[in-house]
């Protein structure tokens, strides 16, 4: 069973804009997400969704580019939150 634990806080003020929540792996079924307070609570609801998408995905097992990581977390958090992504522009 895997186990996570959530903790809502402030985020130092050189996070705002770029980091909004982070995930740890402590140990193989133990994981730690943190998730910026000061975010709006749907924001911060679907930050949770893109945090535990990177676990149950497997990412932290991956040699997959970190680019590639991130997508598949925000796609999945995208149909979780019932929020459609914006197409790249070609």
């Amino acid at each position: 069973m895997v186990k996570i634990t959530v903790h809502y806080l402030p985020f130092p003020d050189e996070c705002k804009g770029t980091v909004k929540g982070i995930c740890q792996q402590l140990s193989a079924d133990n994981y730690l997400i943190a998730i910026d307070s000061s975010l709006p609570e749907l924001e911060q609801l679907r930050t949770l969704a893109h945090e535990k998408a990177h676990i149950y995905c497997g990412h932290y097992d991956s040699d997959l580019p970190l680019s590639v990581l991130e997508n598949e977390a925000d796609e999945i958090s995208c149909l979780m939150s019932g929020n459609k992504r914006s197409q790249p522009e070609k």
